[in-house]
């Protein structure tokens, strides 16, 4: 959120963005740190965050501000408490079907492949190795041979396991919950908010649609 809001997005876009900017952080530092033999920690990861944040705050002076020009107004009179709604019904109902399907945030359900994301996700947290590029050092343990594999969602959750010290599965479902019972909803109503000028009302059904999916968006 705070590198879109640098780069002069308006708010409710920056909400919007903030968590694909931040699995796309996640996933060009993690192969950086692991071909350099840097560990991925809170403290590599801070950095990171700290370089972003100076790299969107000089392209949104510099390059973003001289090109901007005046606001929109909003065309629907629809108070934005409006949307509130939506993302409630969507936190409610995601939430509810969740944890009463999975039988609650310590427990390893059916659904997702437990035995590869828990452990996964805590082997970074315990080596410090996040790279999609070098997945294959945990997967094939017998010959190490290389595998890509998408690890930002893990990386992501072994900071969790270091700062918390929660268990990797309260950790993945805690992770999975949080998306699809805010992160998804509130992305889903911000969008729609910019692309209709203000709509309140469009936001508001465009939140609780989010959490309609026959599966986990």
């Amino acid at each position: 959120f705070l590198v879109a809001v640098l780069l002069r997005l308006p708010r409710h876009v920056a909400v919007a963005v903030a968590a694909p900017v931040t699995y796309g952080l996640v996933g060009a530092a993690t192969p950086v740190y692991g071909a350099l033999g840097w560990a991925w920690n809170p403290w590599t990861a801070g950095a990171e965050l700290l370089v972003a944040l100076g790299i969107a705050a000089a392209l949104g002076r510099w390059v973003v501000a001289p090109r901007l020009g005046a606001p929109r107004p909003p065309r629907h009179p629809y108070s934005p408490l409006w949307i509130l709604l939506g993302l409630g019904f969507a936190a409610v109902v995601t939430s509810v079907v969740f944890l009463r399907g999975t039988g609650g945030l310590g427990a390893v359900s059916q659904y997702w492949d437990a035995v590869w994301h828990t452990n996964y996700t805590q082997w970074i947290a315990r080596t410090g190795q996040a790279s999609p590029l070098r997945a294959g050092q945990f997967l094939n343990t017998e010959t190490h041979s290389p595998l890509f594999y998408p690890s930002a969602m893990h990386a992501l959750g072994a900071l969790v396991l270091t700062l918390s010290g929660a268990s990797a599965t309260v950790a993945v479902n805690a992770g999975i919950l949080v998306n699809i019972a805010l992160v998804v909803p509130l992305g889903a109503a911000c969008v729609t908010w910019a692309a209709s000028r203000g709509n309140a009302l469009a936001a508001m059904f465009a939140a609780g649609a989010a959490s309609l999916f026959p599966t986990l968006p």
